[in-house]
């Protein structure tokens, strides 16, 4: 799929691209190239020499071509990145979505970002009533099973604790909330979501920062300073997912900063999914409320 809002930039794009048209090239495995596609110029990544086939990387089609048809690529579109995005519907996805027509639309968040860089999401509109899902609470790839098992806040929970709270960030459905978990328990490990904003203010910042996808991150959100991990970069701005609330933002790269290893998994993360075992009479007003869990049971 495309975003939406980069349609224009690849109309754009696509005037200046054969502008080395009577260039000819031996074309090199990985390399990128320029190809007219469906009369429209293209950026064209070489993803097998025999037979010689590429992956237009703006589109996310691939098609087997000829070594005649290829040409460089003008160097103001070398580096900009690809406009395509491979992405999974999210389990609970009503069957009607599976047919779509070239060039339809669809409004989607989202969710969880693949290790092979696959994006899971909501489709607007949809209900997704025990989606496994929750906003990147557990972000993919980023963590170590051991880091993301050991070092998050379920992990000084017990069963039938009655110390448990969650800010709501989120309303999946009337039995599933995500948002952050605060406890009464005391710990070396755990800090209040106000103290960690405390903590990341003091990072000296990085002017030369040049954020990836993937990056681990201190994100200012208004006057509050985040933990959370680079999940889309476009030209306008970045998608972050913050680990200690469950939710995705978007922000400008002036906001965000490297975060200091220290801070990787101290203090514990706190993004949590719940799940209700009565289920809300009402989901109105629910957001940024703090509501107290009783009889909390750990799902292993």
């Amino acid at each position: 799929v495309q975003l939406e809002h980069n349609i224009r930039k690849l109309v754009k794009m696509s005037e200046t691209l054969g502008k080395h048209a009577s260039i000819k090239v031996e074309p090199k495995l990985g390399e990128l190239y320029v190809k007219c596609y469906s009369e429209t110029w293209c950026r064209a990544k070489v993803i097998n020499d025999c037979p010689l086939t590429v992956f237009y990387i703006d589109y996310g089609n691939s098609e087997e071509i000829d070594k005649e048809d290829l040409h460089p690529v003008p160097e103001e579109h070398k580096r900009l990145p690809a406009m395509a995005l491979k992405i999974k519907l999210a389990e609970g996805t009503s069957d009607s979505y599976l047919n779509l027509g070239f060039s339809e639309t669809l409004s989607v968040k989202a969710v969880e970002k693949l290790t092979d860089g696959t994006f899971i999401v909501h489709i607007k509109g949809e209900k997704y009533e025990m989606s496994n899902h929750s906003e990147s609470a557990y972000p993919a790839g980023v963590y170590s099973d051991k880091e993301r098992n050991a070092r998050h806040v379920l992990g000084l929970v017990k069963d039938n604790d009655t110390g448990v709270w969650i800010n709501v960030q989120k309303v999946m459905s009337s039995e599933c909330l995500t948002g952050s978990l605060s406890l009464q328990t005391k710990s070396a490990d755990y800090v209040s979501m106000l103290d960690i904003s405390e903590l990341l203010r003091n990072i000296e910042p990085s002017p030369s920062f040049k954020p990836e996808e993937g990056d681990l991150v201190s994100v200012r959100a208004g006057t509050t300073w985040c933990r959370g991990y680079v999940m889309l970069l476009t030209e306008e701005d970045i998608t972050v997912a913050l680990v200690d609330y469950g939710m995705t933002i978007s922000v400008k790269e002036k906001n965000i900063t490297p975060l200091p290893p220290k801070y990787h998994t101290y203090p514990v993360r706190q993004a949590v999914r719940i799940i209700l075992k009565t289920p809300l009479e009402s989901k109105a007003g629910m957001i940024g409320n703090e509501i107290h869990l009783t009889n909390v049971q750990k799902v292993k």
